[in-house]
C-alpha cells in the first residue's frame, strides 16, 4: 500500500491469502498509470478479499479500462493457488469454504471438485 498511494487513500486489510499477493501486485502495476494519466484522483482500492473461491479486487470512481484490467486479474485467480502462488495442480476445494489450492496446501485430497462439476467454481 505504501508503494501505490495514488490507489490507497488510507489502509486495509487484505482478506485473502498470500498466494495471491503478486497478482495484486500486477493489478496495481497495471492500474497505476491509468489513474494517474487520466487523473483519477478520487479514484480508491476499497477491498480485496477472497469471495466463493476468487479474488475480489474493490475499487470506487474507477473507468471502463481499470475495471476491464481488475475483471481479467479476478479470473486468473482462479488458477493460482491462493497459499502459496503455485500455478501447477490447482483444483477448486470445498470444505465449506470454496478455494483455489494447489496439492501441495490442500491437506484433504478426498474434497477435490472438478470446476465442469461444481457450478460455483
Amino acid at each position: 500500500m505504501e508503494e501505490f498511494p495514488e490507489l490507497f487513500k488510507r489502509s486495509i486489510r487484505l482478506e485473502c491469502g498470500p498466494g495471491w499477493h503478486q497478482l495484486i501486485r500486477r493489478i496495481c502495476d497495471a492500474i497505476k498509470p491509468l489513474v494517474i494519466a487520466n487523473g483519477l484522483h478520487d479514484f480508491e482500492v476499497v477491498q480485496i478479499k477472497e469471495k466463493f473461491g476468487a479474488l475480489r479486487f474493490y475499487v470506487h470512481n474507477g473507468n471502463d479500462e481499470i475495471y476491464t484490467i481488475i475483471d481479467r486479474h479476478e479470473s486468473d485467480s482462479i488458477y493460482i493457488c491462493e497459499e502459496c502462488g503455485a500455478v501447477e495442480n490447482v483444483h477448486c476445494r470445498n470444505s465449506g469454504w470454496i478455494r483455489h489450492l494447489c496439492d501441495k496446501c490442500f491437506k484433504q485430497p478426498k474434497e477435490v471438485i472438478r470446476l465442469d462439476e461444481d457450478p460455483l467454481c
